[in-house]
């Protein structure tokens, strides 16, 4: 019997159980092995007016290892007060012999109950691994930007500021590539194309692939700090290639269709809804074929919606997302721009592994060799297979934008650098009555990659910069699409990151010297990164919009 995951904390709406908004909710998740009865390890919390719920068993692997491992989960439920609180749970075996680990001990404590009224502070990240454990040997320290979140949040205690209450995870949270380097996938590895796409895989195959997918999150997600920030921030995450292959989806029908594929995506699957979903229904929104999640928080004076878009569950060679995506993600807007605002500032941050604005490609002028990069193009929306896709995402965007008044904002990760865009629309039908600006309609987008992956080498980037342009791009009728530079200096971040996003108070009174119209709550965005020998220190970007403001720093 053995505690091999967890704990990890997934986020909910935030008015759950309260129609006030006045109860804090996440689930806190652990993964036992042979416990299918009831779980041999507990959690409680000695806090004032926090409950902990029953345990439910949420996700299980009967056929792992000779005992089985199972996914048992608590509701935590905490009072929201006037002022935002630091709460602390414990974990501990209920009469079983398990044993745990060290860092359990003591109560695992500041986790952030934000204040009556307060939209969630969060941290967003993404691509958490390499492709070859090589790699790893390049980073200094690999857990550093992971240590860094922690640090933050710890400190925002001491310096009694809020917390982050959200962890977001923007794609290849796993990386599981190397899967292919053993058995089963290795017996396919060597083969010709051919021979691959037609030998059956057997009975066992999609159960191996579980396993060791299991053992990859555990692995993985159980690190120094890795395992500190999901034990105490509630995380909601989307997933991308990396998560079940490299290139998934973009592989030609007849690969991806092959038993081996289709064998590596049911595994796959499987432990995405239990280890990053949190169980299948959990923030889900529409057909049970693909994983379109949202969450929402609705206070006085302000709301957030937070959609993250699937783009791998339905894609293929020659679509980014199957039409019932494009369903779902329709009557969610709409679902939410029929919403009574009440005088509310709207924010919707949507979640797109990969950026929707970025460098666009010159297909088939690449001057050198980057290994699997020419595979990657067709993964990106501006690839000449999804453009019509990404115009319809985009116009679709703006339509809300104009309709319910909502500010939209895109995170992106995917592209191991960290990188600004926006959309710009002049068209009249996309400027909302009370919006950001008299005469444009204007999207953020803010890319922060990688946390894990190192960055393009000098040489690589050089190249890739040649291979592109990044010049304004005409996306429909009187709407264009810009990169955007970080900073005075540089264009990009080259160099491992995560973001920061904070949200004024309902009652700040914006920047001193503002008009009216940008005393209305903003959205603050912050990179935080790993200095490198070609940057000591920290830069700062001017605010480019009342919306967002972007500021990086090195740590």
């Amino acid at each position: 019997m053995k505690l091999k995951l967890g704990p990890i904390l997934y986020a909910e709406s935030g008015a759950t159980s309260d129609p006030n908004g006045d109860v804090w909710s996440f689930r806190a998740q652990m993964l036992v092995t042979e416990a299918e009865e009831e779980p041999p390890i507990t959690i409680d919390s000695q806090a004032d007016g926090v409950q902990v719920g029953d345990p439910s068993l949420t996700h299980s692997f009967p056929e792992y290892g000779e005992e089985g491992a199972y996914y048992w989960s608590w509701k935590v439920e905490a009072e929201r007060r006037e002022e935002g609180r630091w709460i602390s749970y414990r974990v501990f075996s209920s009469g079983s012999q398990l044993s745990l680990p060290d860092w359990l001990a003591d109560p695992v404590d500041r986790i952030y109950v934000p204040k009556q009224g307060g939209i969630p502070d969060f941290a967003f990240f993404s691509c958490n691994g390499v492709g070859e454990e090589s790699l790893y040997h390049q980073l200094e320290k690999p857990q550093r930007l992971w240590e860094d979140i922690r640090r933050q949040h710890r400190e925002s205690q001491e310096e009694e500021k809020p917390g982050y209450s959200l962890l977001i995870g923007g794609g290849d949270q796993l990386y599981a590539d190397q899967l292919w380097q053993k058995p089963p996938l290795k017996e396919f590895e060597g083969m010709d194309g051919e021979k691959r796409l037609d030998k059956p895989t057997g009975n066992d195959f999609v159960p191996r692939l579980t396993e060791q997918f299991v053992d990859l999150y555990a692995d993985r997600w159980t690190r120094r700090g890795t395992k500190q920030v999901l034990a105490r921030v509630p995380g909601i995450f989307t997933w991308d290639d990396h998560d079940i292959v490299d290139g998934w989806g973009s592989y030609p029908e007849e690969k991806q269709n092959a038993d081996c594929f289709q064998g590596l995506y049911e595994a796959a699957s499987d432990c995405f809804e239990a280890f990053q979903l949190g169980g299948e229904e959990n923030n889900c929104y529409g057909e049970r074929d693909h994983y379109l999640q949202s969450l929402t928080y609705r206070e006085p004076g302000h709301e957030l919606d937070l959609i993250a878009i699937d783009i791998r569950s339905g894609r293929t060679r020659d679509q980014v997302m199957a039409e019932s995506q494009w369903s779902d993600l329709k009557e969610l807007l709409e679902k939410h721009a029929r919403r009574d605002s009440d005088d509310r500032t709207r924010h919707l941050v949507l979640v797109s592994s990969i950026p929707v604005v970025f460098l666009q490609y010159r297909i088939g002028h690449l001057p050198i060799n980057f290994g699997n990069l020419q595979d990657d193009l067709i993964d990106q929306w501006q690839h000449s297979r999804h453009r019509g896709e990404r115009a319809r995402l985009i116009m679709r965007l703006l339509r809300h934008a104009g309709r319910s008044g909502t500010r939209v904002t895109i995170l992106s990760g995917d592209v191991h650098v960290g990188s600004r865009g926006r959309i710009v629309s002049d068209n009249p039908n996309h400027l909302p009555e009370n919006g950001h600006s008299k005469d444009q309609a204007i999207i953020h987008q803010v890319t922060s990659s990688a946390i894990g992956h190192p960055p393009p080498d000098y040489w690589k980037w050089q190249g890739i910069l040649v291979a592109s342009d990044d010049e304004p791009e005409n996306a429909g009728d009187q709407v264009r699409t810009e990169v955007l530079p970080v900073s005075s200096d540089n264009e990009y971040l080259r160099t491992r990151n995560w973001l920061s996003g904070r949200f004024d108070d309902p009652e700040s009174k914006g920047l001193e010297g503002s008009d009216e119209d940008e005393k209305r709550q903003r959205l603050w965005l912050q990179w935080r990164y790993e200095a490198s020998d070609t940057r000591s220190g920290g830069l700062t970007v001017e605010p480019v919009h009342e919306q967002v403001v972007v500021k990086a720093y090195s740590q």
